[in-house]
């Protein structure tokens, strides 16, 4: 479901070692006696995968290299072309769906979701249920477990705000994968009604999206608290320059224990994560520019890559057994 090609060396030799120790771990003789047909399936799959990363760190170290994307065609922003480069592999996620919660329509309307983002995730494999409406998204929460959920924030909240956010943190402690987008003010509503749910440990208490950085600038690989730079992780699989937004927002005064994947042109976290705990919840991502999904700014540095990765990501198949393909 992952491939390797694109990963930088750091990241594929801990996702080699995550594999191994799934491996190690579900091969003992008191595992093996009781597992399912869908766990011997995610047996073989990290089975596989150990191999394959062992292989590609193999490679990049033989090289002395730690990516191989001068070996790949490059776009105009030098990523690499081609979805073997992405993190996903194409029709892999047949069986996952993601919930997509526009509430941006007016800036985002379905046509540009249906165009663009809904291409990216359907040919990975994911089944997307879309909707506009608080109260829908609620409901469709309520019905069905999604493996990841995306919350695009709009300016005007509908509903109450109360029963949203706790429809998303029960989805999230039941493990799915939460996926907040804002942008300037006061295009954060949505996000903000969620953020005070969280839980504890994220150390997110008093805080907000806020704020309107004007960006519209590249951002680098790097070291990902550095000013323009963002770092090394499974999202940024196949990446080597990303757009950071256009009129971009921030978390406010700081952003807890979140990982920052990347750091906009003025020095602020402009993408975020947090890992799951299994067993407690999810996987987490925030990003603080959702103009990157609009028709105008589409076609940017590594938009769609990132975009693909991080559903993937979100998925969290280290923890979540793999469907089985229809």
């Amino acid at each position: 479901m992952y491939n390797s090609k694109g990963m930088r060396k750091k990241t594929a030799s801990s996702w080699q070692q995550s594999c191994e120790a799934y491996v190690q771990q579900q091969s003992a003789p008191q595992a093996q006696a009781c597992q399912s047909a869908q766990q011997q399936q995610q047996l073989q799959y990290f089975q596989q995968q150990n191999s394959a990363m062992q292989q590609h760190v193999d490679h990049l170290s033989s090289a002395q290299k730690t990516d191989c994307f001068d070996e790949a065609k490059q776009d105009t922003f030098h990523n690499p072309q081609g979805s073997d480069f992405d993190l996903g592999q194409d029709g892999s996620f047949v069986g996952y769906s993601v919930l997509l919660g526009n509430f941006v329509n007016s800036y985002l309307p379905k046509g540009i979701i249906d165009k663009l983002s809904l291409p990216t995730l359907t040919r990975k494999g994911f089944a997307v249920q879309y909707t506009e409406s608080e109260q829908s998204f609620i409901k469709y929460l309520n019905e069905k477990k999604y493996e990841v959920v995306w919350v695009i924030s709009g300016q005007n909240f509908n509903g109450d705000r109360t029963e949203f956010a706790s429809a998303i943190i029960k989805a999230y402690k039941a493990g799915s994968g939460i996926y907040l987008w804002g942008d300037n003010d006061p295009y954060n509503q949505h996000v903000n009604a969620v953020i005070p749910h969280l839980p504890a440990h994220l150390g997110l208490q008093g805080c907000t999206m806020t704020g309107c950085d004007s960006a519209q600038k590249d951002l680098t690989f790097g070291e990902a608290t550095t000013p323009g730079k963002f770092g090394e992780h499974l999202v940024t699989t196949g990446v080597e320059i990303l757009y950071e937004g256009h009129t971009i927002c921030f978390l406010s005064p700081h952003c807890g224990e979140l990982q920052v994947l990347a750091t906009s042109s003025h020095n602020k976290p402009d993408i975020l994560c947090a890992d799951s705990i299994p067993g407690q919840h999810g996987r987490l991502m925030v990003d603080c520019g959702f103009t990157k999904l609009h028709s105008d700014f589409w076609n940017t540095a590594g938009t769609p890559r990132y975009i693909s990765n991080a559903s993937v990501w979100l998925c969290d198949i280290e923890n979540n057994p793999l469907k089985e393909n229809e």
